[in-house]
Formats: structure tokens, sequence, C-alpha cells
């Protein structure tokens, strides 16, 4: 966990900061079930932007088991009608590869607010797929589980 940080944080540098084109958001209800994330949003072209993601799945009961682990993704968004950076309704493909033994990937659309003081306000919902990774095999889940966006953050 402590080298995904740190190549997290040497991601974060190497991007050159501009005002206002990033954005670290967290996801309050995730974490309140066990689930501390964040999330560095990069506009990098009109109406583009890029997401990292992180987030670490802690005493996360499954029947009598326990889990934890870790998981870390990547998002590029789209911007269909921009105000301002960072702002306005998106579509957002992703992917995610999780420690505990699957990878992810979704469709989001949703809204991102930005206020004038950099307080982010990211809601979205779309269908995601889950593939089960182990033992040298992959299986797939059968079914396409809803997925849903509510994030706070700063953008700066």
């Amino acid at each position: 966990m402590k080298k995904i940080f740190i190549l997290f944080v040497f991601i974060l540098m190497s991007l050159g900061i501009n005002a206002q084109n990033n954005a670290i958001k967290t996801g309050p209800v995730a974490l309140a079930f066990g689930n501390a994330n964040i999330a560095f949003e990069h506009q990098f072209a009109d109406k583009m932007s890029f997401l990292l993601k992180g987030s670490y799945l802690y005493g996360f009961k499954v029947g009598d088991d326990r889990v934890d682990g870790y998981s870390v993704g990547a998002g590029f968004r789209y911007y269909l009608k921009q105000k301002k950076n960072l702002a306005g309704f998106y579509v957002q493909p992703q992917a995610k590869y999780s420690s505990v033994g699957y990878i992810n990937v979704a469709a989001i659309l949703g809204y991102q607010f930005r206020w004038d003081g950099g307080f982010v306000l990211d809601l979205g919902v779309g269908p995601s797929k889950y593939i089960v990774v182990g033992d040298g095999e992959s299986l797939t889940v059968p079914l396409i589980w809803p997925v849903m966006t509510l994030a706070i953050g700063y953008a700066f």
C-alpha cells in the first residue's frame, strides 16, 4: 500500500499543477462503509480530463469473512457542455483493478459542480461489469451492476 501511495504522489507531482485544472475528491458515503478512497482529476484539454483513483477496503464483511484490500483505477472524462474547467455534464469510461480479485469496467454519465471557492461536488451513475480473477483463470460474472459516484473535493 505504501508503494502505491508513493507512486500516486509522484504522478501528481509530475503533472505540473496548473490553476483550476486539477481536483482532488473523496467519496464520503463509501468511507462510512469501510472504503477509504481518493481520486485525482486533471484537465489536459478543452472538455477532456483523466482521473486516477485509489482506494483501500478495510474490515468489509462478506459472510463470515473479513475482506481487506486495495484498488487502483483510471478513467477518461469528456464534458459535453462545459461552463468552466472541471464542471458540467460528462461521460466517463473507467477501469479498476482490485487486489481482492476482480477487474471492473464501467461507463458513467454524470454532472460535476464547481463553485468559485474551489469546492467540487461530483454526481454520476452508470452500468459496470465485474470480471472475477483468480487462480490463473478468469471467470466473468454474468450480471451488469450499477455504479454510482458521489464525491466531494477541491479544485485547484
